[in-house]
């Protein structure tokens, strides 16, 4: 630590991540720290792939900042960086980068940029996503592929989150008699079989599932994104991640935007991280980058 913060007195600065982690004895252990604490590896933040590709067209030319030499600076947003993480302490609260380094191409020059704070906070949103991956029947014409993501929150409140999993437990319950995890792609391939449910009852417990969500309409949110692919012969597992990436990026991108418009800090639970991890290690990469906490010009 070789300053103190003017702005909040008593408030240490630390000029490297590393110097903070040691000075303030961080507990690397804590899931918030373990995440960002990964790429203080050089070999990790080296072999971790950026492939995020895509920013809301609002930000074209829309956010700019002045260098030390009055020249325009225009953020290059998807250029690989290392991420600006926040890591919590022992006592409670997080640690957050305040400000981010700019080089003017112009002239050369660094500076520093403030990074913002959502103001008010209002708190987190746990969202859950999932994917599938499907043929489209299309008869004569060229196969194609339906690529969808969708997330599905919690309830904020406490009540309505017991509510909403009381009566979920309570619909498998009466489908099937257990309260066992159920995968719909598992319900339905096992659909007709010996003791499974027939296809019949699988779409009427996804039904009524839906109907559920629809009943805690304004404490749930629902979000999905679409996209069609044409199959060609080549259609490789590369090219399938592809495709599946370009949907993944546009909706996760659209919620961290409209959540922290609400004051909103969304938290994404992805599915498992083998190979079907896809989307977590895509998140990853996506947080290389200063599209992770947008700088804001106050003009």
């Amino acid at each position: 630590m070789d300053a103190v913060d003017e702005d909040y007195p008593g408030m240490p600065i630390f000029p490297t991540v590393n110097e903070m982690v040691r000075e303030l004895r961080l507990d690397l252990a804590d899931w918030v720290n373990a995440e960002s604490a990964r790429f203080l590896k050089r070999s990790i933040y080296e072999r971790t792939e950026q492939r995020v590709a895509y920013f809301p067209d609002h930000l074209l030319g829309a956010r700019s900042f002045t260098c030390p030499e009055g020249h325009t600076v225009f953020p290059s947003w998807l250029t690989k960086r290392p991420p600006l993480q926040p890591f919590r302490a022992r006592e409670g609260g997080l640690w957050r980068r305040r400000s981010v380094e700019l080089v003017c191409e112009a002239c050369g020059a660094s500076f520093f940029i403030e990074l913002p704070n959502v103001s008010p906070w209002l708190g987190e949103v746990s969202l859950y996503g999932d994917e599938a991956f499907r043929d489209i029947d299309t008869g004569s014409a060229a196969p194609r592929y339906c690529v969808t993501y969708s997330l599905v929150s919690r309830p904020i409140l406490e009540e309505d989150d017991r509510r909403l999993i009381e009566q979920f437990i309570g619909l498998k319950r009466k489908h099937f008699g257990h309260s066992d995890r159920v995968h719909c792609k598992a319900l339905f391939h096992g659909a007709g079989r010996r003791g499974g449910p027939t296809p019949e009852q699988a779409s009427t417990f996804i039904g009524e599932v839906a109907d559920l969500i629809a009943t805690f309409y304004g404490k749930v949110a629902v979000l999905n994104a679409v996209g069609v692919t044409y199959k060609s012969t080549q259609f490789k597992k590369r090219e399938i991640e592809a495709r599946k990436a370009q949907v993944f990026g546009t909706l996760i991108q659209l919620t961290i935007e409209e959540l922290t418009k609400q004051g909103m800090s969304p938290r994404f639970f992805f599915e498992r991280t083998d190979a079907d991890g896809w989307a977590k290690n895509l998140f990853a990469g996506g947080r290389l980058t200063l599209m992770c906490k947008r700088p804001v010009n106050p003009c």
